[in-house]
């Protein structure tokens, strides 16, 4: 009895090169060790998936590592790694442990220090050069990197970087929110801590004041609700307020932003939360010994605010440099989708002070959150316009704390 195996030449190659055919090499190995690396690679397949939108992705990303020409490359210790055409040294990193890969800033080829976007070539020895105190993985890495395994690992450590930056920077905005809340009731941040007790933890369902300064930032509670259940309360009555305002401002405020009907040396500030700006329709709020603030109408902070308001308007002699404003905008995820807001932002000479991306990897969306400076409502209409007619992106909002 005899068996005939016919194969067609990519059947053989595929047999006698791909990662199937390493598993003949350790036959001089007990039963045990070859389970295991067989039982590896399925689990490495596995991760692979997991860090993929859809089975078409999944099936050709497996079928490039599957029949692609591949690389055989050594560690310092001579141990072999396989790895595909054009490899680099970063994706031998991942190969190597995904900690590895994160931690790499640099890589040393034949003893020789080489870029980590360096081409491997068969019979090279390759030794990773690591720091527990780099930054990690840039979106930059994406670009250069040939295996899967490495992209997954560098996309998930730059979705988890990205949220845990996101959520500092919504606590801060809370927090900045909450303080300007209690200074208008005249009580500075370190009294304001007091009235947060754990009972008032419990009601609000959170164990600390991050959590409360989350809430705030991330618009699911409003400081005036807080302020409301605390039962905050000022000293003086609304009146007096005018009166004080007024004595205490000896200059001339003729020049600012906002003034108060009927009084020309009451001062006038806008207000962080909703960041108003030449042509919103406002609304003034007293505060106690700084003045009035300014809001938006629709605020959701002055929603549930009547007896503290007075009307305020826009003063047809002030000239508006650069005013702040938040802008929300959501669009479809696409490659070098920031690189157009960011040029879009240049040709119209719109300086941009901060931006934050955060991909939503379920519905393949971004949300980037960008604060540029307008001079009025116009200009600030424009560059919406411009942005709106951006390729992928649906929607460019105001955004209120």
């Amino acid at each position: 009895v005899f068996e005939i195996q016919i194969r067609t030449y990519e059947m053989n190659h595929a047999a006698e090169y791909g990662i199937a055919a390493h598993w003949k090499y350790k036959e001089k190995k007990s039963e045990a060790d070859d389970l295991d690396t067989r039982l590896t690679w399925i689990r490495e397949v596995m991760e692979w998936q997991g860090g993929l939108k859809d089975s078409t992705e999944f099936l050709n990303s497996l079928k490039g590592d599957l029949y692609s020409s591949e690389v055989l490359v050594f560690t310092p210790k001579g141990d072999v790694i396989s790895l595909a055409k054009d490899a680099t040294p970063l994706d031998f990193a991942y190969k190597v442990h995904s900690k590895v890969g994160d931690q790499a800033v640099g890589a040393m080829v034949n003893n020789v220090l080489v870029p980590l976007s360096t081409e491997l070539k068969t019979g090279d020895v390759v030794e990773i050069k690591t720091n527990p105190q780099s930054n990690g993985p840039n979106e930059g890495w994406l670009k250069f990197v040939i295996t899967t395994q490495a992209r997954n690992n560098i996309r998930k450590f730059l979705m988890k970087k990205n949220a845990d930056y996101l959520r500092d920077t919504v606590i801060l905005k809370g927090k900045e929110a909450l303080i300007e809340m209690f200074r208008e009731f005249g009580i500075g941040e370190s009294k304001m801590v007091e009235y947060f007790t754990d009972e008032v933890f419990k009601h609000y369902e959170v164990n600390n004041m991050d959590d409360i300064y989350y809430l705030i930032g991330n618009k699911s509670l409003q400081p005036s609700q807080i302020t409301n259940y605390l039962n905050v309360r000022k000293e003086t009555i609304f009146e007096s307020l005018i009166k004080k305002n007024v004595k205490e401002r000896k200059i001339s405020l003729s020049n600012q932003a906002v003034l108060v009907k009927g009084e020309s040396n009451i001062l006038c500030s806008l207000s962080n939360c909703c960041s108003p700006i030449p042509g919103d329709e406002i609304i003034g709020y007293i505060t106690q010994g700084k003045g009035v603030k300014v809001h938006r109408k629709d605020c959701p902070n002055m929603i549930n605010e009547t007896k503290r308001l007075i009307d305020v308007w826009w003063n047809p002699n002030y000239k508006a440099n650069n005013c702040p404003v938040e802008l929300l905008i959501k669009a479809t995820d696409r490659d070098s989708l920031v690189i157009d807001v960011l040029n879009a932002l240049a040709q119209n000479k719109i300086n941009c002070t901060k931006l934050i991306t955060k991909l939503h990897k379920e519905t393949s969306t971004v949300s980037i959150y960008i604060t540029i400076s307008v001079s009025d409502i116009e200009n600030l209409n424009n560059i919406r316009n411009t942005l709106i007619n951006i390729s992928h992106v649906y929607s460019v909002e105001r955004v209120t704390h």
